[in-house]
C-alpha cells in the first residue's frame, strides 16, 4: 500500500520552499513607496522635485501676462464708466467703484504706461470723461459706440427733508418736486427767526421754487426730492390739470381754462421765488371759475382739489 503524498518527505520540502518564496515577494512590495492614492510607486513613474517644480512654473502666468491683465481690467472699467455715463445710469456708488478699480490697477501696473493709467483714474475720479477718453485712446483702448457720445446730464437733487446752505450744499436754480412737499422756505439766515424767511409755501401736487444765489438757506419738509430743472426738461403740455404749480408753455398750454367747483385758490405768476410781487393775479372762487392763462405768464398755481380744463 502506497503512503499518502503528505507523508512523503519531499512534499514538505516543496511546501517550505514555496512559503519562503511568497514571503520574500511580500517584503519587496512592502518596501516600495506608495502614492497618495495607495498605488505602488515604481522608479518609472517617480518624478524628481526639480521636474515637478519646473512643470508648476510653466502653468503660472508670467509677469508680462499679469501686466497685460491689469491693463485690460482698467480699460474695460473705463469703458463701463463711459457707457453708464452716456446712458445716465451712473450712480454715485458705481462711480466710486470705478475709481477704486482704476486706482488699484494703476498701482499694480509698472513701466512707461503707469503714469497714463494713473491719469485715467484721476480723470474718472474728477468725472472728466473727455480727458479720460483722450488717455484711453492713447493707451490703445478700442473704439466703441458710446465713446463718441456726450454723457447724459446728471440729475441735481435736494432731499425733501432738511435745511441746506445755498451755494455750499444747494446749487441755486429752479427746482421742482413731483409731490409730497408739506412746507418749504427760502431764508436769509439760520437763526430760525421769522424775519429771516424770504418766502415760503405749502406744497400741493407738483411744486416749483426758484432758489436764488443771494439766498442763505433753503428749508423743506415732506417726502421725495427736489430736482433741478434744466434745458432738458420738456414734459408733455397739459390741457387739463389739478392741484400744483406749473410752468406755462412747458407743463401746461396757455389759453382759457374753466375749473369745476372744487378750486379754493389760483394765481397767475411772473416767477417762482414765492415773492408776493410775482403774483400777477389771483382768486378765491366760490364755485366754478374761468381764467385766461397768458403766454407771457411764467407760471400758474392752484389748490383745493379741483380740475381745470382748457376751453379755448
Amino acid at each position: 500500500m502506497k503512503k499518502p503524498i503528505f507523508k512523503k518527505w519531499w512534499f514538505w520540502v516543496l511546501i517550505v520552499l514555496l512559503i519562503g518564496i511568497i514571503g520574500n515577494m511580500g517584503s519587496e512590495t512592502e518596501n516600495q513607496p506608495e502614492s497618495a492614492n495607495g498605488a505602488v510607486t515604481t522608479p518609472e513613474n517617480v518624478k524628481d522635485d526639480s521636474q515637478q517644480s519646473e512643470e508648476k512654473k510653466d502653468d503660472e502666468p508670467t509677469e508680462e501676462e499679469w501686466q497685460e491683465s491689469y491693463k485690460k481690467i482698467a480699460l474695460n472699467e473705463f469703458q463701463s464708466y463711459v457707457e453708464l455715463s452716456v446712458r445716465g445710469t451712473l450712480s454715485d456708488e458705481r462711480h466710486e467703484s470705478a475709481v477704486k478699480v482704476l486706482k488699484k490697477q494703476a498701482e499694480k501696473i509698472t513701466g512707461d504706461s503707469k503714469e497714463q493709467f494713473t491719469k485715467l483714474a484721476e480723470a474718472v475720479e474728477q468725472d472728466d470723461m473727455e480727458a479720460g477718453k483722450k488717455v484711453y485712446l492713447a493707451l490703445g483702448g478700442e473704439d466703441f459706440e458710446e465713446l463718441n457720445q456726450k454723457p447724459a446730464p446728471k440729475k441735481v437733487t435736494i432731499d425733501a427733508n432738511g435745511t441746506f446752505a445755498v451755494n455750499d450744499e444747494v446749487q441755486p436754480g429752479l427746482y421742482r418736486a413731483e409731490d409730497g412737499i408739506i412746507y418749504w422756505a427760502r431764508t436769509s439766515g439760520f437763526s430760525g427767526e421769522l424775519d429771516e424767511i424770504l418766502a415760503n409755501g405749502n406744497g400741493s401736487g407738483p411744486t416749483i421754487v426758484e432758489i436764488k444765489k443771494s439766498d442763505v438757506g433753503f428749508q423743506s419738509t415732506g417726502i421725495g426730492e427736489w430736482v433741478l430743472i434744466d434745458e432738458n426738461y420738456n414734459p408733455e403740455k397739459l390741457t387739463e390739470f389739478s392741484d400744483g404749480t406749473y410752468i406755462v408753455g412747458k407743463d401746461i398750454e396757455p389759453g382759457t381754462y374753466k375749473s369745476d367747483g372744487s378750486v379754493v385758490y389760483w394765481a397767475r405768476l411772473s416767477g417762482f421765488s414765492g415773492d408776493l410781487n410775482q403774483i400777477l393775479a389771483n382768486g378765491v372762487p366760490n364755485g366754478s371759475a374761468i381764467v385766461e392763462i397768458k403766454s407771457s405768464d411764467k407760471g400758474f398755481t392752484t389748490s383745493g382739489g379741483g380740475t381745470w380744463k382748457k376751453i379755448k
